[in-house]
């Protein structure tokens, strides 16, 4: 949470394995950050129409060499 920037947000996106990481809230508090919770599943039930929309966007993202995941085992 220190990398993110003041003001900024933090996304939790869904759970793959392991253990659910936990979150020291006063980083939020200190650094006026928001956290939000993304779980692709839930689109798909709730709102389908969005969901579309975000992984199109995701795509384009990814397509571009914009994300660039830190991948720590394989």
């Amino acid at each position: 949470m220190r990398a993110v920037a003041w003001s900024g947000r933090l996304l939790v996106l869904g759970f793959a394995s392991g253990p659910i990481a936990g979150l020291a809230t006063n980083r939020a508090v200190i650094e006026g950050l928001s956290i939000l919770g993304v779980r692709a599943g839930e689109y798909r039930r709730r709102d389908p129409a969005q969901r579309a929309g975000v992984f199109a966007r995701v795509g384009v993202l990814a397509n571009l060499g914009a994300l660039r995941p830190l991948i720590g085992r394989t």
